[in-house]
């Protein structure tokens, strides 16, 4: 698609996205199915296969023997996977699609002369060829709940149906989708999974709209696969970056509740004395997502509240979600996630849900609302100088534990800062009240 000069840019794309990366050459997707194989059956693996390595699954490669170094187990989610299928069956997820070879246009997979013979047939007459791999099902909303919409049932953990990752249902039941009044907020106009994941960008690539096609980078919140050596690439780093930064959530700080009374809306500074007993409370709102938050794997994926409180000098005297000297995240800290059990009451931390077989707790925001976070702290008794008090919203792919069970040699995977929000702690100055705080109040009371 890429070689024939029709499709570079969006080949170029791919190259540099998830999707391309889906399979053995993701050294954390290997390092969860080498668990799998050692704990599980092939039945286990090949279900995991019929998202992440369909070319190896559909060629018999995850039967028997599994090669992992094999040339198809690093093909990926490649073009044709996608624009081969031709019929969603219904919503399960699962991997539940119909693929069928394209039949476009003759000569096609023949030998090199007949194949460029079709070349040049496709390019004097594309629609065959066009109508052959963008299907009516390419542009619903369903098409994207194939693979992202997991479910696991009594042959893949011995045990019961479960539901896994979910998106479309999180998208569906939402303000988002314009189709359920479940969320708080909702945008203007409902939005589809290809609004924030596949918007258009400009090309010239043959059959493009006008000068745009559907971006194929597929933007997401994956910030570890463009800093590992064998894949490094510091532009889908910043497009990776810069798309959770896109004012996805926010942060604020509303609140805290000082001698047994809530003091609020907090503007920018907050009079607190020596000895003091403070307990905060701050808002985490979901802005522009269409599902939960965080999104995904949320056993794996680590998003959690950091604050701090440092004095003139920048000394810490106060924090919470910090790293540590392992660049593990304090233990203590608020996080975003889902804590899965296995059936001895241990954690998922391998991303092996086969094992799973109750949630301790799912603390994701919804679509459209917010949540408050209560942190305390006691101010020191030899309190005088101003403190700045910050709040955090952190966001990184995968948590310590298993980027250190997946990586042969550990990287230190970035750390992207979402929402942020300040104030000032002041032993001489009154309270700052906002003066129109209608809408924080409001977060505060969905949250």
């Amino acid at each position: 698609c890429g070689n024939s000069g029709c499709h570079p840019d969006i080949h170029a794309q791919w190259q540099l996205s998830a999707h391309r990366n889906s399979s053995f050459n993701n050294p954390f997707y290997r390092a969860a199915v080498e668990y799998l194989l050692a704990s599980a059956d092939s039945v286990t693996v090949r279900w995991c296969g019929s998202c992440h390595d369909p070319v190896m699954l559909y060629s018999g490669g995850m039967r028997s023997g599994l090669d992992m170094d094999a040339p198809e187990a690093s093909a990926g989610i490649t073009c044709e996977v996608c624009h081969a299928m031709v019929d969603i069956p219904d919503i399960t997820g699962n991997a539940n699609y119909i693929l069928d070879e394209p039949r476009g246009v003759p000569f096609n997979r023949s030998n090199f002369i007949v194949n460029f013979i079709n070349d040049i047939v496709i390019r004097v007459n594309p629609s065959p060829h066009r109508a052959a791999m963008l299907k009516p099902l390419h542009k619903e909303e369903k098409f994207c709940t194939t693979c992202h919409k997991v479910s696991l049932d009594e042959p893949i953990n011995h045990y019961r149906w479960l539901r896994g990752q979910n998106e479309y249902d999180a998208w569906q039941a939402s303000g988002v989708s314009h189709n359920a009044v479940a969320s708080f907020y909702k945008p203007p106009v409902a939005l589809e999974c290809t609004s924030c994941h596949m918007p258009d960008v400009a090309s010239n690539d043959k059959g493009n709209d006008n000068g745009k096609v559907n971006s194929h980078w597929f933007s997401g919140a994956n910030t570890a696969l463009p800093v590992l050596p064998a894949m490094a690439s510091q532009a889908w780093l910043d497009r990776a970056t810069e798309f959770l930064q896109r004012n996805r959530v926010s942060a604020d700080i509303f609140g805290a509740i000082v001698d047994g009374k809530l003091v609020a809306a907090i503007g920018d500074k907050l009079r607190v004395r020596p000895g003091q007993n403070i307990r905060f409370a701050v808002v985490v709102r979901t802005l522009n997502i269409g599902h939960f938050f965080p999104g995904g794997t949320i056993d794996s994926n680590e998003a959690w509240l950091q604050m701090e409180a440092r004095n003139s000098s920048g000394e810490v005297v106060f924090s919470t979600g910090s790293l540590g000297t392992d660049r593990a995240v304090d233990p203590s800290a608020h996080f975003f996630r889902g804590v899965l059990l296995d059936g001895n009451g241990e954690f998922i931390l391998k991303r092996n849900p086969h094992e799973w077989r109750t949630t301790l707790y799912n603390n994701s925001i919804p679509p459209g609302s917010a949540d408050v976070i209560h942190v305390t702290w006691t101010v020191p008794p030899d309190f005088s100088d101003d403190l700045i008090l910050t709040a955090r919203v952190n966001y990184r792919k995968f948590n310590r534990s298993f980027t250190l069970h997946s990586l042969d040699v550990p990287v230190d995977l970035p750390i992207v800062e979402m929402a942020a929000d300040e104030i000032r702690l002041t032993s001489f100055d009154n309270t700052d009240f906002d003066p129109a705080p209608g809408m924080r109040t409001n977060d505060y009371g969905i949250g």
